[in-house]
């Protein structure tokens, strides 16, 4: 074997040592890389469940100072007005307009009676997907036109039924709801309150923008304390549905409950 052929298998062995040793330490550190995703997920994992047990130790405080309501539409017939003087009801809030034309048939009823009897008042607009945000927004300020420093802020119900059953664009849903809330903040000048569910909030409204809007949360889950969405995680539901319907003789196990005192209620949505 001359020289040349001596380098040649000189620099192929060489060659060859080299791309094993860089296959094996490339190996290793895919290894390595695949066991801290798997140490970063722990610890994200260990946070959340950090985050949870927090919320849910802060709504167990705020459970002390609590205050008690209902909320009805036409469909629970004149309950308003059999309502007892009870001292644990502190607020009513009663369906106001439904998409760019509806009105509940109770609504003016309910309003005036709410008031004589002494309870903080609050309206929702039952949110339609097909029609157009800034014309529903406009229809339910013009309903509930007369708002008193005692009133709670507007409130906007969107929840699965405000969907058609096909073709629903999310984006579009987002940009609409945001357009509507802005509508309704100009023109009363607060915040309005956001009525949903868990699993509509976190498919639909799982965007940071809605977090610094008030969050009304339905839950009849039968649990102690309410299950939040992500967005909503760091200023939890500012009020509990924890029934979806109520009777006379309903207690108040049944009723919504607000985390906080009536005064904090009022302020609900006011503007800094």
């Amino acid at each position: 074997m001359n020289f040349l052929s001596k380098l040649i298998l000189v620099v192929i062995t060489l060659l060859v040592t080299t791309v094993t040793t860089i296959s094996i330490k490339l190996y290793d550190l895919i290894n390595c890389h695949a066991i801290l995703n798997n140490k970063i997920d722990k610890v994200n994992n260990k946070i959340s469940l950090i985050s949870i047990k927090s919320e849910t130790q802060k709504i167990s405080l705020e459970q002390k100072n609590e205050c008690f309501g209902i909320d009805v539409s036409h469909w629970n017939g004149n309950i308003v007005s059999e309502i007892p003087d009870k001292d644990n009801i502190s607020f009513i809030i009663c369906k106001a307009t439904q998409g760019n034309k509806s009105v509940d048939s109770d609504f003016k009823v309910n309003w005036i009676e709410i008031k004589k009897l002494n309870k903080i008042r609050g309206a929702y607009h039952f949110y339609i997907y097909g029609d157009d945000p800034l014309v529903q927004a406009n229809h339910f300020c013009e309903v509930v036109n007369n708002l008193e420093q005692g009133d709670m802020s507007l409130i906007l119900d969107i929840e699965e039924l405000s969907l058609p059953k096909t073709d629903i664009n999310v984006v579009k849903l987002r940009n609409d709801v945001t357009k509507f809330l802005e509508i309704v903040e100009l023109k009363i000048h607060k915040k309005p309150i956001i009525y949903t569910d868990y699993s509509f909030a976190s498919k639909y409204l799982n965007d940071v923008k809605f977090s610094k809007y008030p969050l009304w949360l339905a839950e009849y889950s039968n649990i102690k304390t309410p299950t939040i969405p992500v967005v909503w995680r760091k200023t939890g539901c500012m009020i509990w549905q924890k029934k979806d319907n109520y009777n006379i003789n309903s207690t108040k196990e049944d009723y919504d409950v607000f985390f906080g005192k009536k005064e904090e209620l009022l302020a609900l949505g006011t503007s800094n």
